[in-house]
């Protein structure tokens, strides 16, 4: 399995720092994030970006209940929530960082650009801060998808959950249940060993093709509707979906 480490941490590192003060708990409605989305990226405000990063935001039901209300009883051992790494969301972390940092113009398009290098088949002209394909891509389906991904042990009574390979575990699914697999994780204690004790960040690829070789989605349209899937973390399988 192909694993993107030494470069994902480093880029892990920065987004975790200032992906950290999301909630999912933001409230945003439609007609602010059209608002949002209509403005120019330089414009957005740092509230804009956390409520967008937020909307984006999906988390285990379970999870978060448990997290939220002391219990004497568990029902969930882990809480979980993921962030697609698409162009917009891409935008929101790259601009909330510039905005924390006091980065320039010129500075926020070469952190924009090394982020949307790493994860998609976008780039972005630092001198016109123009958006397009990178000048190498000559497909532009979409083969992978990366997610930053944030597990916390909530195990009532609490114990370290541990599982050898447990990436071989995750899948991302379509409607029809059909899967594609992990072919790209980083962070300490996850990779050959998960090792949770507390909380933990990472970013995880997954590949949008079956087994077989066959697209995951029709033409690669992924808004069709898509879920993760994270098995032998607990008893029962932990599922995060987005709203089609």
């Amino acid at each position: 399995m192909q694993r993107h480490k030494s470069s994902l941490v480093v880029i892990l590192v920065l987004f975790s720092a200032f992906y950290s003060g999301c909630s999912s708990a933001i409230k945003v409605t439609k007609d602010g994030l059209k608002k949002t989305l209509a403005k120019s990226i330089d414009n957005w405000t740092l509230e804009e970006c956390e409520g967008f990063l937020a909307y984006c935001t999906a988390y285990n039901k379970e999870g978060l209940n448990e997290k939220i209300n002391e219990r004497t009883k568990s029902y969930c051992d882990v809480y979980l929530k993921a962030l697609p790494l698409q162009k917009n969301t891409i935008f929101a972390l790259a601009r909330k960082e510039a905005i924390l940092k006091r980065f320039d113009t010129n500075m926020f398009r070469e952190r924009l650009k090394e982020y949307f290098e790493k994860y998609t088949k976008y780039t972005i002209d630092i001198g016109t801060g123009l958006v397009g394909y990178k000048p190498e891509i000559k497909d532009t389906t979409v083969e992978e998808l990366s997610f930053q991904v944030t597990f916390e042990n909530v195990s009532r009574p609490y114990h370290t959950i541990e599982v050898d390979r447990a990436d071989e575990g995750f899948f991302i699914e379509n409607s029809k249940g059909e899967f594609g697999r992990v072919i790209g994780i980083s962070g300490y204690y996850i990779d050959e060993t998960f090792l949770l004790s507390g909380e933990m960040r990472t970013v995880i690829t997954f590949s949008l093709f079956k087994d077989n070789g066959e697209p995951l989605f029709n033409n690669q349209n992924i808004k069709d509707g898509y879920k993760l899937m994270f098995n032998g973390l607990q008893t029962d399988s932990i599922v995060i979906e987005w709203l089609k």
